[in-house]
């Protein structure tokens, strides 16, 4: 059902595929994720990792927005030391959702 929605996002509003999978990672790696669902916005994390502009309600958040600049899309530079331990969090994580 959620893989139906973000199917029918569009291309330009999508997040990249390497960008998904690494939030998607990220997100599993949090305490509030219960059952895929996000314990402090209440979304499905599948459906608010898979758009371009979103990102992680926790604060400081685990992701941000992903910038759309024509046909290359870049993720936004934030904190690299935290970006940099997430991603090797991300990186060694398996997600169940």
């Amino acid at each position: 059902m959620i893989a139906d929605y973000v199917a029918t996002i569009p291309e330009e509003q999508r997040a990249e595929s390497a960008t998904y999978t690494q939030r998607l990672a990220l997100c599993g790696t949090c305490h509030q994720l219960r059952d895929g669902t996000c314990g402090l916005c209440g979304c499905y994390v599948e459906a608010r990792a898979a758009k371009r502009a979103q990102r992680c309600p926790a604060i400081p958040p685990y992701w941000i927005e992903e910038e759309w600049a024509g046909d290359t899309p870049s993720g936004k530079a934030g904190d690299s030391e935290t970006d940099s331990a997430k991603t090797d969090i991300a990186n060694e994580t398996t997600i169940m959702l």
